[in-house]
């Protein structure tokens, strides 16, 4: 089993962040490609994470958002059975790179 993990701040507020990852229908906007046809999708709400993964796989994944000294911070980690190399990481700095674009565009409008 491999894993990538990364991340990184958002400016926006904590609940705002973990809102938009928890909507399923935002999943798209973020992932781009989903490489997962038959999947699970879980919510847990107490500990502000997204948990995903196959279910004919051991492909698998958690996006946390959390409050480090008064910023918002976006955790991003992958397992996979194929190994990791620097493309797949730069694919999750994307993906965190369009949660901090989509949700810091919400806030300023929310804010005017």
């Amino acid at each position: 089993m491999f894993i990538c993990h990364r991340t990184r701040e958002v400016h926006a507020g904590v609940q705002r962040v973990f809102e938009y990852l928890a909507d399923i229908h935002n999943l798209p906007e973020y992932f781009g490609q989903i490489p997962v046809t038959k999947g699970w999708f879980c919510v847990d709400a107490s500990e502000r994470c997204v948990r995903w993964g196959s279910q004919t796989s051991p492909y698998s994944g958690v996006l946390a958002v959390r409050r480090d000294q008064g910023s918002t911070i976006v955790d991003i980690e992958v397992h996979t059975e194929e190994a990791v190399d620097e493309k797949f990481c730069r694919t999750l700095d994307d993906t965190l790179e369009h949660i901090a674009d989509r949700v810091e565009v919400r806030s300023l409008r929310a804010a005017s």
